[in-house]
């Protein structure tokens, strides 16, 4: 009888499972992003040299999760690191107490080195370190088996595009270049209930300018006068390090005496690394040649929303400022570094949509296009088709 029943329940939780995915309405969404390569020299009109900033708006990534792996998850996958310490047990104590961290030379090449100790100074740059990786190019078909996203929605295999005819003549042409080619599946609902996608691509200029398009200076000085003040920090390290051991002092015998809970605090630590973390994971200098967001919602009929904005290096507006003769888009072959600035460019629209149809969105500087297919999960899996 307990089986019977068993086996209506799951009879039941299976068709309400499939009735929730009937309810929704799949698609399948290909974009094809490109740039205009030509010089635009004709063209004499201004534009704003301000950026914006999309981290600021809600949204989910598109992009990066298919490409950046968790520097943390990928330090477990190391075998653990042998030390010269008599115990386990001791080197644990030593990382606790201790703010000077064993020197490198202590561990094997490749291992899972242990955290900064609780009392090093630099703990907490160590650890937002580990959480910094810089992409100086973001793939053309970015992929990850398994990823899922948001609401269910992951990538397509680039083996299942159905743009590729079109993506080979772009890349043949020599006055257009392909920078993001990519698929998906997701369930598309009302307006208010969907959030953007944010898609990044090309190369990323972070080390040559700043978010705000100024040109990064390599000043000699500057890098003379932060080892000066390196050198004022050592000649005050003795002093530090007598204050430090005086207060792991008074800590050791407050923990022996129980006036501290040390497992409580040590939690408590590993919360506050994992707000940083996340804070650090969410703050990203990044300068993307392409960077925006990209909608997609279904109100009786398919919308999509799109805003992007594609950076170009032109001359600065203050050397312009002292040229006649130059505007913004001009070459800055010739120039130095510092004479140069990187312009963004803005890219808007907003359109109605048919399933189906091959859409292509036009500007001066770049190029979408975007193919919107129905999709069955449900059909796929009966015919086993579905990735």
């Amino acid at each position: 009888m307990k089986k019977t029943l068993q086996a209506f329940v799951t009879v039941i939780l299976l068709s309400l499972s499939a009735e929730v995915i009937s309810d929704q309405r799949w698609f399948e969404i290909e974009l094809l992003i490109f740039k205009h390569t030509a010089q635009q020299e004709a063209q004499q009109e201004l534009f704003a040299v301000t950026a914006s900033d999309f981290t600021k708006q809600a949204f989910n990534d598109l992009i990066t999760p298919a490409i950046v792996l968790d520097p943390a998850q990928t330090r477990k996958l190391l075998p653990a690191c042998n030390t010269n310490s008599e115990s386990e047990n001791d080197f644990y104590w030593q990382s606790i107490l201790f703010y000077s961290d064993q020197p490198a030379w202590s561990y094997a090449t490749f291992c899972q080195m242990p955290e900064p100790s609780m009392f090093n100074p630099e703990r907490e740059n160590w650890l937002a370190l580990e959480q910094s990786i810089f992409i100086d190019k973001i793939p053309t078909h970015p992929y990850q088996k398994g990823l899922v996203l948001e609401n269910g929605a992951y990538l397509l295999d680039p083996e299942h595009l159905e743009l590729k005819d079109m993506y080979a003549k772009l890349r043949w042409r020599k006055d257009m270049q392909p920078l993001l080619h990519i698929a998906w599946r997701q369930p598309i609902g009302a307006e208010k209930a969907e959030l953007p996608w944010r898609i990044l691509a090309g190369r990323n200029y972070q080390r040559l300018y700043t978010p705000a398009g100024q040109p990064i200076k390599n000043d000699n000085k500057m890098q003379a006068s932060s080892v000066i003040d390196n050198n004022a920090e050592t000649l005050t390290a003795e002093s530090e390090h007598e204050k430090m051991m005086q207060q792991v002092t008074q800590l050791t015998q407050q923990i022996t005496q129980g006036e501290i809970d040390l497992s409580a605090a040590i939690k408590n630590q590993n919360l506050r690394e994992r707000q940083t973390d996340h804070k650090t994971s969410e703050t990203s200098a990044d300068v993307w040649l392409l960077d925006g967001l990209f909608k997609i919602y279904l109100e009786h009929y398919l919308y999509i929303q799109s805003e992007f904005q594609i950076r170009k290096p032109g001359p600065h507006p203050e050397y312009l400022a002292t040229q006649t003769q130059l505007n913004q888009r001009d070459s800055i072959a010739g120039l130095t570094h510092e004479q140069t600035f990187l312009y963004p460019y803005k890219f808007k629209q907003n359109r109605r949509i048919r399933s189906t149809e091959i859409h292509y969105f036009d500007h001066p500087d770049m190029g979408i296009i975007l193919q919107v297919r129905r999709f069955d999960p449900l059909r796929a899996e009966a015919q086993g088709t579905d990735e």
